[in-house]
């Protein structure tokens, strides 16, 4: 199927149905305090608890990948990253219970090592958010929640191909005054099979060479509430795995790399109270330890080692939030926000030379929001800052700093139709490991890397009316000094700036539940994405920033407890770099699509325990999100999940 019937028939489909409304998967509020007063802020997409589990996915990527205008993409460290609206990577940020799960050397984390168990929900916001959020947030955030307080419990199993196994658990439940949470779960395989398009010498279907991963997570959680004014959570985290890193092919020199180590381990504190005179006070604090190893072989039979990277993380991040509300109108947020982190790298070639890096990252803002007569705005200004007084073997950098700020009016101009307009201005650092990093000679350095600075405006109109819901939002950001990395003739790469880069486009969301036995959601994204030349025209090609994103789900309730789930996902029109060569190279299209049958099991002292057999990839699609890395052919599961 060509690229433009799929775009027709989704748009088609959108405007049929653009006069009605649906389920609650995606919400366009943001509800920045909990009052009778409900400010809308930046369109937001929320993924619920129940799809979570709907999806069976052991990992965090997999959720993401099925919500509007998101592309995953797995690179050459065997990272599973992000990418919406041209952006990605280190340009948003990922927070868990308010806190980053960002590592700060790099800004990014591989979500294929995050478990979805014990998720309350996932929280999508597009474009630059509210000046909360912190320092560094040029392109979104994206929310993660660990289930809320009550009394309930699950345990799943699934199971599949090359030894796939997965185990999960937890219970939720109180005792006294104290609610608590336990999960844990344990995930491995021996890797993935290719599809069977992809050429080989045996012509036999073939497992990806390294590709294995064995990973244990586990979460506690005690949440404290004092009455009804004030409550308290204490979490700690544990997620360690061993994974080995698919090499890149048809590339002159490909990495040969395992992780042996990868441990992330977090303690986290959150709280709220409120005072009599009308304002609460709300903070976030977290304390994270993360050991990496990277060993590095010299050929695909991974027996003789070349290098070894060891590196170790100690971030701390701190919030303070505090709120007063002036009138039954009128809100205001008084936010500061630090973290501080200490990067420690050890290399074999350097016969193990400790090499310390230390950043420090801290943003401060108000934040005025007004509600009168239906009209709602937001005025928000920050300022950020960052200071690099360790950069290992390089000299210190000056500290950096700058002003942002966002701007939302919102007003409902017709009966069913809420519009809104925003605007936002915010910059983003460059990392340490950007600056700083050879990733064990694949980069050149360039620590003269100057911070990004993004101006953005997004024009949405959404529509609710009983089982049907719409929402069209189109984009325009401009980027001073995006940082991308460019291919040298050596078959290194380097990181620069770009003069400007320039983003627009826009965004068409659809949900339909037709009957208690039907739902469907469908999503459309068209980007335009391109940097400025020394002419002055914005027509660099830039990698990695499809035109063309579709995704869609359909739910159907065959009868009784019979239950069908129909998932598909279509990328268009994209560009990459490949190691060694000069220019862009396109990647072909692709459309995924993804099936499931479950039925759920009522016994007479077992009430939720559901069946499922799953199958990913149905056509058994051969597709790249990154020249040389070929993802998973066709793949079966079969679990159950017990709910009680």
């Amino acid at each position: 199927m060509s690229s433009k019937v799929l775009i027709i028939f989704f748009i088609t489909l959108t405007f049929i149905y653009a006069q009605k409304d649906s389920v609650k998967n995606y919400n366009l509020s943001e509800i920045t305090i909990q009052s009778s007063i409900l400010v809308k802020a930046k369109p937001l997409s929320i993924i619920s608890s129940k799809k979570i589990m709907n999806l069976n996915s052991f990992s965090v990527d997999k959720i993401l990948s099925n919500a509007p205008s998101i592309k995953v993409q797995n690179n050459s460290r065997g990272e599973s990253l992000i990418y919406f609206r041209g952006s990605g990577k280190r340009q948003l940020t990922l927070f868990f219970d308010g806190v980053p799960l960002n590592i700060p050397w790099d800004n990014r984390i591989d979500l294929s090592l995050l478990p979805t168990d014990a998720l309350e929900s996932i929280e999508i916001t597009k474009g630059i958010p509210s000046v909360v959020y912190g320092a560094n947030t040029i392109a979104g955030v994206v929310n993660v929640f660990s289930l809320k307080p009550q009394n309930k419990g699950n345990f799943s199993v699934q199971l599949g191909e090359n030894n796939y196994q997965k185990y999960s658990g937890f219970l939720n439940n109180k005792i006294g005054k104290i609610n608590y949470l336990i999960s844990l779960s344990y995930f491995k395989r021996d890797g993935f099979y290719l599809s069977t398009a992809f050429e080989s010498l045996n012509k036999k279907r073939n497992l990806r060479l390294n590709s294995f991963i064995n990973s244990v997570n586990g979460l506690l959680k005690f949440n404290y509430n004092y009455g009804t004014s004030s409550n308290t959570s204490v979490l700690f985290t544990l997620n360690s795995a061993e994974k080995g890193i698919p090499p890149e092919l048809n590339v002159s020199k490909p990495r040969y790399w395992k992780y042996p180590v990868w441990r992330k381990l977090s303690t986290i504190v959150n709280g709220t109270h409120k005072f009599k005179s009308h304002s609460n006070i709300s903070y976030s604090f977290s304390a994270t330890k993360f050991d990496l190893q990277i060993n590095q072989y010299k050929s695909n039979k991974y027996s003789e080692l070349d290098d070894i990277e060891m590196g170790e993380d100690i971030s701390f991040y701190g919030k303070v939030l505090f709120t007063k509300i002036f009138a039954p109108s009128t809100i205001l947020k008084f936010v500061a926000s630090g973290l501080t982190s200490q990067h420690i790298e050890e290399i074999k070639s350097d016969e193990y030379e400790n090499v310390v890096y230390l950043q420090n990252i801290f943003s401060s803002g108000i934040e005025y929001e007004y509600l009168k007569n239906k009209f709602s705005t937001i005025i928000g200004i920050s300022i950020d800052g960052q200071t690099t007084p360790k950069t290992g073997k390089q000299p210190a950098k000056d500290m950096l700093w700058d002003v942002g700020g966002n701007i939302t009016f919102s007003y409902p101009i017709f009966a069913n139709i809420h519009s809104q307009i925003s605007f936002g201005k915010k910059s983003r650092f460059p990392t340490m490991r950007e600056q700083f990093s050879g990733a064990l000679g694949r980069f050149i350095l360039n620590p003269k890397l100057k911070p990004e600075s993004a101006y953005s405006t997004e024009i949405s109109l959404s529509n609710e009316i009983k089982n049907f819901k719409n929402e069209l939002n189109i984009f325009l950001s401009y980027i001073k000094d995006g940082i991308v990395r460019i291919s040298l003739p050596n078959k290194k790469f380097m990181r620069i700036n770009k003069t400007a880069i320039r983003n627009y486009g826009f965004e068409l969301i659809n949900k339909i539940n037709l009957h208690h036995n039907f739902n469907a959601a469908l999503g459309f994204s068209y980007l335009n994405s391109f940097a400025k030349n020394d002419k002055g025209k914005f027509v660099d090609t830039l990698e990695y920033k499809p035109n063309f994103i579709l995704n869609g789900e359909l739910n159907y309730l065959i009868f009784n407890n019979l239950e069908t789930h129909l998932e598909a996902n279509f990328i268009g029109e994209e560009f990459g770099i490949k190691k060694g060569e000069d220019g862009f190279q396109k990647l072909d299209s692709y459309l995924i699509m993804n099936f499931k049958i479950s039925y759920l099991l009522n016994f007479k002292n077992i009430q939720n325990l559901k069946a499922y057999f799953r199958v990913n990839n149905i056509f058994d699609k051969l597709y790249y999100t990154q020249w040389g890395l070929p993802e998973a052919g066709r793949q079966f599961f079969i679990g159950f999940s017990l709910s009680f």
